[in-house]
């Protein structure tokens, strides 16, 4: 393993006294597997299409697949769902994004 030597200042540099972090309040957060809650029990899939990477997610109705959410730029090369279905992936130069809950 290689340390930087301004790890080593940080390291030297450590307050003696322990200060108990304060609490933060509880913030619940959207519901990962809200697809699963589906009354009608859809697969959702998801296209990038046009000269914008223009990304849209559907879901497959019974006769039609049904629009859930568009957007242009939303990736740069490709998306895909995690094994489970709880996330979306997007791929980006800086890295991947991860998008989840009944919003993405």
């Amino acid at each position: 393993a290689v340390n930087r030597l301004s790890d080593f200042e940080n390291y030297m540099s450590v307050q003696k006294e322990w200060t108990k972090p304060t609490a933060q309040p509880y913030q619940p957060q959207e519901n990962l597997k809200s697809w699963l809650q589906d009354s009608d029990c859809m697969d959702h899939f998801a296209i990038v299409y046009g000269k914008n990477r223009t990304t849209a997610v559907f879901a497959c109705g019974p006769e039609q697949a049904n629009l859930v959410q568009q957007r242009e730029t939303w990736t740069e090369s490709v998306v895909k769902f995690s094994p489970k279905g709880s996330y979306l992936s997007t791929c980006h130069k800086q890295g991947i994004a991860l998008w989840g809950g009944p919003n993405f």
